[in-house]
């Protein structure tokens, strides 16, 4: 599915666009989601034969289920749905997902088409991906004295701090033309905590000055730098796509549902583009000009993956957050 003038057009004005109807639910979106129950399952099963669980919850479904091994192991369990790596602490033991469904998406000939429509045709898929699984803010006890799950990612439930994304890569990410690509795995609504915009804040020149202090869900934007009252709602269905420019200051609301919000962000940039963390493996899925350098092969993909941790586990984790510290004036 290319984009039509008009579209280009508006996500050019704009910063955003949502595409209706872009993947087909039940051949891409559906088969990601049902992958992803499997790992759930195999998460309980792990957990409840190391005695962290009391139950593999069997009888749940994949909300309740998710819902309960957060609330009973008190932390977040994200990593082990993701594929991509954290920014710290990252060790043989640290788990990641990269099946063969979420290759699929990645590799989708209708999502690369729209990627396409922004970028060109020599796409590859930049490593900065994950899976976001935001549980309801009530599915934990407001009396008791634990501490809500850690998140890993950003928040577990609730609202993601306002950011651009050009922000969250290292400096030679400036010169890049990447593109978001916000994928729901199932109708996200307001009260689940969708995605939110501050329409054409992209029109800035320079990347906003982010703070790292005191918060426990990655670097954020103060919103005395932008109209945070021009903010809008992104509520989308099932099969659509959002996707947006760089710079655009961007978050989520909070999961006030009693649904946990699954969604995927990837990115893409021109083949031979930095890609903001060049530590982690990124591939092309598309290319006219050299096809055979195309990746199509899901299980090299996934030892691409291992093979970045094992080399970050023996030479150490690079200093990430050094394009943004603590003292930095926007914490002021």
């Amino acid at each position: 599915m290319f984009l039509s003038t008009e579209q280009l057009k508006k996500l050019d004005h704009d910063g955003y666009l949502i595409v209706k109807d872009a993947l087909d639910p039940k051949k891409t979106v559906d088969r990601v989601f049902n992958e992803y129950e499997f790992v759930l399952n195999k998460l309980c099963y792990e957990l409840f034969a190391n005695g962290e669980i009391s139950s593999t919850y069997d009888d749940l479904n994949f909300d309740q289920r998710v819902i309960a091994v957060y609330n009973e192991t008190n932390r977040s369990h994200v990593q082990y749905f993701d594929f991509s790596l954290p920014l710290e602490e990252i060790d043989e033991d640290t788990p990641m997902w990269h099946g063969p469904e979420v290759f699929k998406l990645l590799t989708n000939s209708d999502l690369l088409d729209i990627v396409e429509s922004v970028i060109g045709p020599e796409i590859h898929s930049n490593p900065v991906q994950h899976i976001r699984i935001k549980v309801p803010n009530q599915s934990f006890d407001v009396n008791s004295t634990k501490e809500q799950p850690k998140k890993a990612g950003f928040n577990t439930s609730g609202a993601t701090v306002w950011h651009q994304d050009q922000g969250v890569g290292t400096e030679d990410l400036d010169d890049t033309n990447m593109l978001t690509v916000w994928i729901p795995l199932r109708k996200t609504t307001e009260e689940m905590g969708c995605l939110k915009v501050i329409p054409r804040s992209h029109r800035e020149d320079q990347l906003f000055e982010f703070c790292t202090a005191d918060t426990n869900h990655g670097a954020g934007i103060p919103e005395r730098f932008f109209a945070s009252d021009q903010m809008i709602p992104l509520p989308v269905d099932k099969g659509d796509v959002i996707v947006f420019n760089k710079k655009l200051v961007h978050g989520s609301l909070e999961n006030e549902s009693d649904q946990v919000r699954v969604s995927f962000d990837i990115r893409y940039n021109p083949i031979g583009e930095a890609t903001g963390r060049k530590w982690f493996p990124g591939f092309n899925a598309r290319s006219k000009n050299d096809p055979d350098s195309v990746l199509t092969d899901p299980v090299k993909w996934a030892e691409s993956w291992v093979q970045a941790k094992n080399k970050l586990v023996s030479e150490g984790t690079p200093d990430f957050y050094g394009r943004w510290s603590s003292d930095n004036p926007a914490c002021a």
